[in-house]
């Protein structure tokens, strides 16, 4: 072989609209899509982060509050998987042994097992380890959110108290951001279908109930939708929503735990397209306003169609009640005897004439 022929490289072309739908088409794709974004998150995330594991997982994130970055964590992923194989592996520990020896007998254990079988016993810690590496930045980056409105709501409720006058309760402080951050983790966990329809679900007049306000929140969510879009997607477009008279004015009778979750749902550039529209929005707000239980956001999307359809069929009903019925002797025989002898008699004058 000679010298150029050796050094020749294929060349890998950029995919095809075609190739890449078909990729997109791949059990799993949006999953390790949405993995990678989370990544990215990272200072150091590159392409070989999985080589020579685990020292080559990403370990740098930005600290932010609001758009703005505020500091740097780093993170050391080969002591906390140490830690959180000892705390796995130990906690099954007789309680008349020490520590001491019971790792002794641990590593002879392990010593004597395959590679298969040690990674059987490491996927626990491992799968933990996964996990915490996806969502550490985002989980960290809200506590920080979390605990600069708990210290917000603190100092509202000391200026009160100085003022003399009526206080926030703090437990109420407490559950709106425990909301906030049971909707978040609720995110990050599988999705279960559930296995058969609630009874609240199941009642017509809840159906109307929930298709009702939901068009009544509709104009809402386009609302901040439409600021959403004019803001170019910006971290901090929430803040222009303060200014919008129209907003303002949608948003007046609406609990603030609603209206903080559709701000997060609206600017959150990890969920899908579908569930950022202003009918899912404002169907996941008139769910909490009822109270009805939780469901995801396209099935309750169907009970509100269902909603719909009951409502126009109760207004076609009530249409049909409202027409005057038709006088009840042009189906008599009576009626039909005065009809054929007028048409007699006019027949006979036809004929005189």
């Amino acid at each position: 072989m000679s010298d150029d022929q050796s050094q020749e490289v294929p060349t890998k072309l950029p995919l095809t609209r075609e190739e890449f739908e078909q990729l997109k088409a791949t059990p799993g794709f949006e999953k390790i899509m949405a993995f990678i974004r989370h990544l990215d998150e990272y200072d150091d995330f590159s392409a070989g982060f999985m080589d020579n594991f685990p020292d080559k997982l990403p370990r740098s994130f930005p600290l932010k509050l609001g758009p703005d970055v505020v500091g740097h964590a780093i993170i050391d992923w080969r002591k906390i998987a140490g830690k959180l194989f000892g705390i796995i592996a130990l906690k099954p520990k007789p309680d008349g042994w020490t520590e001491e020896q019971y790792i002794e007998i641990l590593i002879n254990y392990f010593n004597s097992l395959s590679g298969n079988q040690v990674s059987e016993h490491m996927l626990p810690t491992l799968s933990t380890v996964w996990h915490m590496l996806e969502f550490l930045p985002q989980k960290i980056n809200d506590a920080i959110k979390l605990l600069a409105a708990e210290g917000h709501g603190k100092m509202i409720i000391d200026r009160q108290l100085k003022l003399g006058v009526e206080v926030k309760s703090p437990a109420k402080i407490a559950d709106e951001l425990a909301k906030i951050e049971r909707d978040t983790i609720k995110g990050r966990l599988p999705k279960l279908q559930p296995t058969k329809t609630k009874p609240a679900w199941k009642n017509e007049n809840n159906l109307r109930r929930f298709a009702e306000k939901v068009m009544a929140r509709q104009l809402l969510c386009q609302c901040m939708k439409n600021v959403y879009d004019r803001c170019d997607f910006l971290d901090d477009w929430a803040d222009y929503l303060d200014y919008n008279k129209e907003f303002k004015l949608l948003s007046a009778d609406v609990p603030p735990e609603a209206i903080t979750w559709a701000i997060r749902q609206i600017g959150d550039d990890k969920i899908l397209a579908r569930d950022k529209e202003p009918v899912p929005v404002a169907c996941e707000i008139a769910r909490r306003e009822l109270d009805l239980p939780f469901q995801e956001i396209q099935t309750l999307n169907g009970y509100y169609l269902e909603g719909v359809k009951l409502l126009r069929d109760d207004r076609r009903k009530q249409k049909s009640l409202a027409k005057p019925d038709l006088p009840s002797q042009l189906s008599t025989g009576e009626m039909d005897s005065r009809d054929s002898q007028l048409s007699t008699s006019n027949t006979d004058n036809i004929d005189s004439e």
